[in-house]
């Protein structure tokens, strides 16, 4: 899935949080840099649609909504082999 199909599938699915998917993509950013690993385009967006989906389920209900990509960086860390 492309990053761009979230917002074709947000009426169907519910809302995109554009909060929460600006914070992901400057955390993969961080994450990528920090880690030293090289994501080719797939990559990379298949990780920014994992981890938006991952953080609204962690954060739904919460009142405390700061998104914290830290906490799958040790799958990041596994899948790159």
């Amino acid at each position: 899935m492309k990053p761009v199909e979230l917002y074709f599938q947000a009426p169907s699915q519910g809302r995109i949080e554009l909060k929460i998917v600006h914070a992901v993509v400057f955390q993969i950013d961080e994450m990528v840099e920090r880690l030293g690993i090289t994501l080719n385009p797939k990559q990379r967006a298949d990780l920014t649609v994992e981890l938006y989906r991952q953080e609204v389920a962690r954060l739904e209900g919460s009142s405390d909504q700061t998104v914290d990509l830290q906490l799958y960086e040790s799958m990041v860390v596994a899948l790159r082999g």
